[in-house]
């Protein structure tokens, strides 16, 4: 089980060594301006998590994920990036976060309760019961998306929208529909889907040469989502296995 993180009275949730966005966000003060979201649209949050990935790939730990969303859990993100989040919010509550880590990591959090106090054993009794549930009720709800997470991940190439709405469980029409309207994808005077160049450029997008099978022997480029990119879509919309 994960050491329990409080940051100003609110425990900060924690799935496969990653810690819930959501919880710092309620810690910070619960500002609308410093909503998670606002955060990761940030240029300097958008290269950090890009760095953080490619440093991964470098060093062969990209099987540690850097930030994984789960529709209706929370945002996930590792501890680098909860650091970085903390310095966005402020100085006050980004020192708040590094003593909280300090003091998960010096043990202090893990001293016992006076066991010859009744009351101070009883209550440490019951606080050790209610985390225990806590925790076995937030796996009960992670595990699930979080293995049809990793079993997208595991996949290689490239793939056309109606597959990729598959693997992501969603009709193809709604996907096509969802990747217009978040400025993934485009159509020019008529033309076949065209991917927007900082999508292809992140790799979660790529054009194909593609053969229809007519007799004219007719080729045309097709739009298809990167392995990448299907992960990308599979933290988004929280698939489960």
């Amino acid at each position: 089980m994960n050491d329990m993180i409080l940051i100003e009275k609110i425990q900060i949730r924690q799935v496969n060594g990653l810690y819930c966005l959501n919880d710092l966000h309620r810690a910070s003060g619960g500002e609308p301006r410093h909503k998670p979201d606002n955060w990761l649209r940030n240029q300097q949050a958008i290269e950090l998590i890009d760095e953080l990935n490619a440093s991964r790939i470098r060093e062969a730990q990209n099987n540690q994920k850097v930030i994984h969303v789960l529709n209706g859990v929370g945002t996930f993100v590792c501890r680098e990036l909860v650091y970085a989040y903390a310095m966005w919010v402020s100085a006050k509550f980004h020192l708040a976060v590094i003593r909280a880590f300090d003091t998960l990591r010096s043990g202090s959090l893990n001293a016992l309760p006076d066991f010859t106090d009744p009351i101070a054993a009883a209550e440490a009794f019951i606080a050790a019961h209610r985390a225990k549930q806590a925790a076995e009720q937030q796996l009960a709800e992670i595990a699930p998306k979080a293995a049809g997470l990793d079993l997208i991940s595991a996949k290689e190439g490239d793939f056309c929208f109606r597959d990729a709405a598959k693997d992501l469980q969603m009709q193809p029409k709604d996907l096509t529909n969802w990747l217009q309207a978040h400025g993934w994808i485009y159509k020019r005077n008529g033309s076949s889907w065209i991917g927007y160049q900082d999508k292809i450029n992140r790799g979660w997008l790529r054009h194909n040469l593609h053969d229809y099978g007519s007799s004219s022997g007719r080729l045309a480029t097709q739009c298809r989502i990167t392995a990448k990119g299907l992960t990308k879509l599979a933290e988004i919309f929280g698939v489960q296995s």
